[in-house]
């Protein structure tokens, strides 16, 4: 999962987790095993959002963010 982003006037709606949803659906169509999401470590809200879905946290951390902006990432797993 590279990015998953809703607009601030449409986020607590349930907007991500249908992306989300409709994501898991296309992989274990395609027979996909896991889902990994790179949450940045000062993004509590995405962070409890992947919890809220069933994703687990991974103890270690990213040195580097997506787009190598240096800020520390939590991996998130999801078996599906």
């Amino acid at each position: 999962l590279n990015r998953l982003a809703v607009a601030d006037n449409y986020r607590r709606q349930g907007v991500g987790t249908a992306l989300l949803q409709g994501l898991m659906d296309t992989h274990s169509f395609y027979s996909r095993a896991t889902l990994i999401a790179h949450v940045p470590e000062l993004n509590l809200p995405a962070q409890l959002f992947f919890k809220a879905q069933g994703f687990k946290a991974k103890v270690s951390k990213r040195p580097f963010g997506q787009d190598n902006n240096r800020e520390p990432t939590y991996r998130f797993q999801l078996d599906l």
